[in-house]
């Protein structure tokens, strides 16, 4: 998968999440639930928007900096979400569990897709080449499995 098809299979996983918390909650919350996860959805689209841009310099820098900016916003979604949750706060909670869903989702999902074209023949993802370093292994694997990196 390409780095713009792992947006958009995140974004459709989001969407999915978002409308399954549609159903977890009360009707009067829906509205609530539906801004939240537009409101969640801000800082996400501008960090999409850096990553496409900062994506095609990749193999020229020690380290990409929107790996860490994704971290970072995936682990303060995953706190926030879970102390809202936590509160009883189930509308604002549920979208910004989504975004670490949706990126989990996501990841599984080209991991997959990644096993099984090999078996049939054809390479959905290309192949990575040259050594690399275990954190940076560790977070592409993660969130970006599809990066390629020439060392």
């Amino acid at each position: 998968m390409t780095l713009p098809a792992l947006f958009l299979c995140a974004a459709l996983l989001y969407a999915a999440w978002t409308w399954l918390g549609g159903r977890q909650v009360p009707a009067r919350e829906r509205p609530d639930l539906l801004g939240g996860s537009l409101l969640t959805l801000i800082l996400p689209s501008l960090l999409t928007w850096y990553t496409l841009v900062e994506y095609p310099v990749w193999a020229h820098l020690t380290f990409p900096f929107s790996l860490l900016a994704w971290a970072a916003l995936l682990l303060v979604a995953l706190t926030a979400g879970l102390i809202q949750l936590a509160r009883g706060r189930r509308a604002s909670g549920w979208p910004l569990l989504g975004l670490p869903a949706a990126a989990l989702g996501t990841g599984l999902l080209n991991a997959a897709f990644s096993m099984i074209s090999p078996l049939y023949g054809f390479r959905l993802i290309p192949a990575q080449s040259g050594k690399r370093r275990l954190c940076i292994h560790i977070a592409e694997s993660v969130f970006f499995p599809t990066r390629i990196r020439s060392d």
